[in-house]
């Protein structure tokens, strides 16, 4: 036969397709799963984030209903979100009442409330302030 008349692809140039074609693919594939991994992790960042308003007033009714405030602290579950808080007096302090008597002298305390919400591998902390009387 001479070579007029064969056609068709050579071993090489078949082998050279399909590591073209084999490499696209998993490229595509990696960049599909950087993307829902991402997307899975802004799942749970806005989950925690839109909890941690509720789980704050929560944790303030908590706290205020405590007896014993010698160690603040406290967990619990919200929907999917488990959450747990500890408080720490920074500040303590006194009001000093009217002359007249009309308003008492009283004490005050300041605490720094230190709030850890999580979902999944998810952990994010935040602190805020509450004063007790």
């Amino acid at each position: 036969m001479s070579a007029k008349y064969q056609s068709g692809f050579t071993l090489l140039e078949v082998l050279l397709a399909s590591f073209i074609l084999f490499s696209t693919i998993v490229a595509t594939s990696l960049v599909y799963r950087g993307a829902a991994l991402s997307s899975s992790k802004a799942e749970q960042a806005l989950s925690v984030s839109v909890a941690a308003h509720s789980i704050q007033r929560i944790v303030t009714d908590e706290f205020r209903q405590l007896k014993d405030k010698s160690q603040p602290s406290g967990e619990g579950r919200y929907g999917e979100v488990t959450y747990s808080w500890r408080a720490e007096e920074t500040h303590k302090g006194t009001r000093i009442g009217e002359l007249d008597g009309s308003t008492p002298t009283r004490e005050y305390a300041l605490w720094r409330i230190d709030l850890t919400i999580s979902k999944g591998r998810m952990t994010k902390q935040f602190h805020y302030s509450e004063i007790s009387w």
